[in-house]
């Protein structure tokens, strides 16, 4: 599924889930700790820059990454991550059409999924 759970809580959750102090996520980032204050309270918009030096501080695999880049906004950098979890819930939603009905749809998601990941 495409992540949907707001920047906020997002940027909370994976710094918690490191074991990480605001403190240090900003030092490895190179912004002020408060910056880091603000973004988890909402009261600062993350800017492009801003959301790849804390996914590096934060040494986020590159489906993280994107899910980070998704919550804050922005086109992640590349589909690793993305396509997979699309693909399954329109081959759910395609499950529950008429038998017979759902070919060509398959087919044009199928056709879609390979030009993107090509």
């Amino acid at each position: 599924m495409i992540p949907t759970e707001p920047f906020t809580d997002h940027l909370t959750r994976l710094r918690e889930a490191r074991n990480l102090r605001k403190t240090d996520i900003a030092t490895r980032a190179g912004l002020d700790p408060s910056s880091i204050s603000r973004l988890e309270r909402g009261e600062r918009a993350p800017e492009l820059d801003t959301v790849h030096a804390l996914s590096d501080a934060m040494t986020l695999s590159q489906q993280e990454r994107n899910r980070l880049l998704i919550s804050a906004g922005f086109t992640p950098t590349t589909l690793e991550g993305i396509i997979d979890p699309l693909a399954e819930e329109l081959n759910t939603a395609l499950a529950s059409l008429p038998t017979g009905s759902d070919f060509v749809l398959r087919k044009a998601v199928e056709l879609l999924i390979r030009g993107v990941s090509a």
